[in-house]
């Protein structure tokens, strides 16, 4: 299992609910460049739509020796997901529109590539202020510790 790309900031900036993995639609340029590295996750989530899950605004670098012409780095690319997860991944986000599905990461599995997608809460501005002192107490415990 080798990562391709990671969320760094979403520990920081959400409240982690629930965890799904998903495969992802991919053509064959997007497969080589995300076995490259060039993928980002800033910013994209996972929408419900009438015939399943999207994943939006995931970032894709165009693969340079590819003959495909139209390379769309953001194009909504569809989420593989059994029909009862999706099923109960819309009816958590239609009762509560506070919610959103993002994706942690990106992986490789068995040579298929794979989404975990985190089912979020978005943090308040003090809640990210009382982690980080949370945080400096812990480190200053362990150096007293240390020392």
């Amino acid at each position: 299992m080798a990562i391709l790309a990671l969320a760094k900031n979403l520990t920081h900036n959400y409240q982690i609910l629930d965890k799904f993995q998903a495969g992802l639609k991919l053509s064959g340029w997007e497969v080589k460049s995300l076995r490259q590295g060039g993928a980002s996750l800033k910013d994209s989530v996972a929408t419900v739509v009438s015939t399943g899950l999207n994943l939006t605004n995931l970032f894709i670098k165009p693969y340079v020796k590819s003959r495909v012409q139209e390379m769309n780095p953001t194009r909504p690319r569809r989420l593989l997901l059994t029909k009862s997860e999706i099923f109960k991944i819309g009816q958590i986000l239609g009762q509560n529109k506070h919610y959103l599905l993002v994706p942690a990461n990106l992986y490789t599995k068995g040579g298929l590539i794979k989404c975990e997608l985190a089912l979020v809460l978005k943090k308040k501005n003090y809640d990210k202020r009382k982690d980080i002192k949370e945080k400096e107490v812990k480190r200053r415990l362990k150096k007293v510790l240390r020392g």
